[in-house]
């Protein structure tokens, strides 16, 4: 398997993992039951590990779904009122200047990531992991004649 799919497919996993922990914290300690998208990360990196066409089509939607949420939230940040940003992260809040500042980059770095992660899920090496399960197919094997007619 190539490194790079196992890269994304351990980094999908782990941010499922994290997305699946803050649905039920939040379900938990604020009684909200907010579904995203995030929650699909765990089994579409479970998928990528092993190599399911399916999850390949899944990755790339998430991630092309995470990607232009970005683009719409920074395109926002950019048309409406930037002072008044905040961002939270893992309970520590930033707002005014310094939130102006990471709101749009960090959503610039996601979104170029998420491009990234498409992008390497159609290279050469990485697609011919999903050609046949568990087997590759060479490009002399393909390109054989039928021979007997």
């Amino acid at each position: 398997m190539p490194r790079r799919l196992l890269v994304i497919g351990w980094a999908f996993c782990v941010l499922g993992a994290l997305a699946l922990i803050d649905f039920v914290v939040g379900v938990v300690r604020d009684d909200a039951f907010a579904l995203g998208v995030n929650l699909l990360l765990l089994p579409v990196g479970i998928g990528l590990l092993t190599a399911r066409r399916s999850a390949r089509a899944l990755a790339t939607f998430v991630a092309g779904v995470n990607a232009a949420t970005l683009i719409a939230t920074t395109a926002w940040f950019f048309l409406g009122e930037m002072g008044e940003a905040t961002l939270s992260v893992g309970g520590l809040e930033l707002a005014g200047a310094t939130a102006q500042v990471l709101v749009p980059a960090l959503s610039i770095v996601v979104t170029a990531l998420c491009v990234l992660v498409i992008w390497m899920l159609y290279t050469p090496p990485v697609s011919d992991e999903f050609r046949g399960p568990g087997k590759r197919i060479r490009h002399s094997e393909a390109e054989t004649p039928l021979t007997g007619l």
